[in-house]
């Protein structure tokens, strides 16, 4: 299956007031008549201005690269409903050319849609997600749109639904401490099977009316924070404590990337920060927490979306197994498993069926 996501851009034009930004301009205030004696002789007037357009776009990865070859399917609606008719909707697909660029010519319209794709590019992590038409685009200066272009995917351990790292209320300080493994899993692992791979203590600081936050590591683990969702672990800068402040009222998210263990094992956490404050009184705290591990002792992170559910669970367990056993995860062909275990699967059906007959 190929791995294939898909990237929405919406390009719209703005109707407030009944003040329309046309994508061909509008008309001078000479040839615009003062005065209308109708909403509907207004609209009429509106909808005559239009004229048909064409959208000139462009089409780059995170690192300002062109791409080509990409399939860009555009949809756009009529703007027959000015003067009280129902809109057609028509759709058309067009490719970027080898300088990743595109073209397309509508007919009167106020909103246009794209939907952008690529084999190995990820629209979501997209650096603009609307634009408006002001009051047209042009070959030379077309709307530009950001695919990220994705890296080897991996199989990652991952918990990827929001779950609750820490709490507190009061400005009581609270303290945690972490095992990625056994994280989320309600202290699933024995206790001697359990790791520290970082504490995180938060105390209400009374000098600047803020929570102080302290992710620390210990041993061979180290830290590293920053403000950019990366889908390579950094190979350097790890810290053994990170400190940071949140307000309150406020909400911060943040990604702590991890190197832990021994062999080292690399892995993001997306830790969201929220404080706020209950009946003008009570000064809350809370960090919810989201992990992607690499148990190959590689930093990639970026997830390998081939893998179905039923792999997906088998490939934990045997990473889970080789972390604690402190050995690095066997890379695992992850068409190769969902594949077999797809015909494991069939297998099954087919004799479960023979029996029945």
């Amino acid at each position: 299956m190929k791995n294939k996501l898909k990237f929405v851009v919406i390009i719209a034009v703005m109707i407030c007031s009944f003040k329309i930004e046309l994508f061909a301009g509008e008309t001078s205030s000479s040839m615009r008549p003062t005065k209308f004696n109708t909403l509907q002789e207004r609209m009429q007037y509106e909808y005559d201005q239009l004229k048909p357009s064409t959208i000139y776009g462009k089409i780059v990865d995170q690192h300002g690269n062109v791409v080509s070859g990409a399939t860009v399917s555009l949809s756009w609606e009529g703007a027959e409903f000015l003067i009280g008719k129902t809109p057609e909707r028509h759709e058309e697909v067009v490719l970027t050319d080898n300088n990743g660029l595109f073209e397309y010519g509508h007919g009167k319209t106020v909103r246009v849609s794209l939907q952008a794709e690529k084999d190995g590019y990820d629209g979501r992590s997209a650096t603009a997600l609307e634009h408006v038409i002001h009051p047209k685009t042009t070959n030379e200066n077309p709307v530009v749109l950001t695919m990220r272009k994705m890296e080897a995917p991996s199989f990652l351990i991952k918990r990827d639904s929001p779950a609750k790292l820490l709490w507190t209320e009061f400005k009581e300080p609270a303290e945690k401490s972490v095992d990625l493994l056994d994280y989320g899993k309600k202290n699933s692992l024995p206790i001697g099977q359990r790791y520290i791979d970082f504490t995180v203590k938060a105390s209400y600081a009374e000098s600047n009316q803020s929570w102080k936050v302290v992710y620390k590591a210990d041993g061979v683990n180290g830290v590293l924070c920053a403000d950019q969702l990366l889908y390579v672990a950094p190979e350097t800068g790890y810290k053994k404590e990170e400190v940071l402040y949140c307000s309150s009222p406020s909400e911060r998210t943040i990604y702590l990337y991890v190197k832990s263990r021994d062999p080292a094992i690399y892995s993001r956490v997306v830790l969201t920060h929220s404080a706020w404050i209950e009946n003008g009184v009570n000064n809350c705290f809370r960090v919810m927490c989201q992990t992607w591990i690499n148990p190959c002792g590689e930093r990639l992170l970026e997830d390998d979306l081939r893998v179905d559910y039923d792999t997906e669970k088998e490939l934990v367990k045997e990473a889970t197994e080789a972390i604690l056993s402190k050995k690095h995860m066997p890379k695992p062909d992850v068409p190769l498993r969902v594949k077999q275990n797809k015909e494991k699967l069939e297998a099954i059906s087919t004799k479960a069926a023979s029996r029945r007959t």
